[in-house]
């Protein structure tokens, strides 16, 4: 549908605004691949998150969808407490049900609230964007920033899991960077822009990020994790 209606966008301009309840479902199964790479790839070779996690952290994910990855956080890391915010009304009241269910919720907690809306201070040791980062629209990028920065706790850690995103012109070629490139085009009526290495390193260290790493993930072409703490 989007692609059908993508010609009249690109000539107005306007934007596409919202989530369907279908895409939430889509983007939900598609969380199950994040999920396992943090559990089996980004855990194994940055041991001293899965270390924090282990002693006991309180967790923010930021833009969270249906929850996937804090709910199997929660089950794996049985000392640590997760909160998700997720601006889609449709996915929140499927979440909090399934937590119901699970029996977690003294542990999991889920606010209906896009990122630009945060209300925490100091109050999280680890925060979390996986594929979110990208889609913060320009107008509330460094509202959403500013906010996540305020609710991580001093020394606590930043993760963003999303797409690289070519620095030069003829990088666009590289298969590295197609998922990216892919996105991106596919994203542009929702307002979109992606932001290449070195424009997300000076975001983030305009905010007050620093030690600002990345990391490949194997088997995730086109993806890559960055921490940064405060």
């Amino acid at each position: 549908d989007r692609f059908i209606k993508s010609p009249d966008y690109f000539r107005s301009g306007k934007i596409i605004e919202g989530y369907t309840p279908e895409r939430s479902d889509t983007m939900a199964e598609a969380s199950k691949k994040i999920t396992l790479a943090f559990l089996n790839i980004i855990f194994p070779q940055n041991e001293h998150l899965k270390q924090m996690l282990e002693r006991g952290v309180r967790f923010l994910d930021i833009g969270c969808g249906q929850a996937g990855l804090i709910i199997q956080l929660a089950q794996t890391f049985e000392k640590s407490t997760f909160v998700g915010a997720e601006p889609v009304t449709y996915s929140t009241e499927k979440v909090k049900k399934r937590i119901s269910e699970l029996g977690l919720e003294e542990r999991v907690s889920v606010e209906n609230m896009g990122g630009e809306a945060l209300p925490f201070n100091d109050e999280f040791d680890m925060i979390n964007m996986s594929v979110t980062f990208h889609e913060i629209v320009p107008d509330i990028r460094v509202k959403v920033m500013e906010n996540a920065y305020r609710a991580l706790k001093t020394g606590g850690k930043m993760l963003i899991f999303d797409f690289k995103y070519p620095d030069k012109i003829e990088d666009f070629r590289k298969p590295e960077y197609m998922p990216g490139v892919v996105d991106a085009f596919d994203e542009i009526v929702l307002g979109v822009v992606h932001l290449n290495r070195q424009e997300q390193n000076e975001f983030f260290t305009g905010l007050g990020f620093k030690d600002i790493q990345r990391m490949d993930i194997e088997g995730f072409t086109g993806l890559e994790i960055i921490t940064a703490t405060i």
